[in-house]
C-alpha cells in the first residue's frame, strides 16, 4: 500500500514537472481574449506556478482530480477564451499593485468525467494575468 502511495505521487510530482516545461514552451506570455470581458488576459510564468504548486496537488486522495488538474492546465487558453465571467472581487489584502480578481467558471472533461473549473485572473495596476485555477 505505501509503495502505490509514493508511486502515484512522484508521477504526480512528474506529472506536473513535464506540465510546468511544456507551459513554459507553448503557453507562457501569450495573451487570452475572453468575449465576456474586455481586457487582455497574459499567462505569466507565476500563474503556471501558482496552479502547479497548489496544496490539494499533493493530496493523494484526490489523486484523479489532481491528474485533470494539472493536464486541464494544457488547455487553458480554450478554457479561458470559453469561461463564463462571473464577477470581480476587490482586493480584500489592500496590496498597492493589485486592484482585485475576477472569477471565471467553465467545464473540462477528463477521462470521461466532467469538471467545473474555477478561474482567477488578478487584476493589477499593470496588466491583468491569469493567477490560478482549480477543478471543483
Amino acid at each position: 500500500m505505501k509503495s502505490e502511495i509514493k508511486d502515484k505521487i512522484k508521477k504526480i510530482q512528474e506529472f506536473r514537472n513535464e506540465t510546468f516545461i511544456w507551459a513554459k514552451q507553448n503557453i507562457k506570455d501569450k495573451i487570452i481574449v475572453n468575449e465576456n470581458f474586455n481586457q487582455d488576459i497574459y499567462i505569466t510564468t507565476r500563474g503556471l506556478k501558482h496552479t502547479l504548486k497548489g496544496k490539494n496537488l499533493r493530496n493523494i486522495q484526490f489523486y484523479e482530480k489532481n491528474l485533470a488538474t494539472i493536464e486541464s492546465l494544457k488547455d487553458i487558453v480554450r478554457l479561458l477564451e470559453n469561461a463564463k465571467y462571473v464577477k470581480f472581487e476587490k482586493d480584500n489584502r489592500n496590496r498597492e499593485n493589485v486592484s482585485g480578481i475576477h472569477l471565471f467558471i467553465t467545464e473540462y472533461v477528463y477521462n470521461q468525467k466532467k469538471y467545473t473549473v474555477k478561474i482567477i485572473v488578478k487584476e493589477t495596476n499593470d496588466k491583468t494575468f491569469f493567477y490560478n485555477h482549480s477543478l471543483i
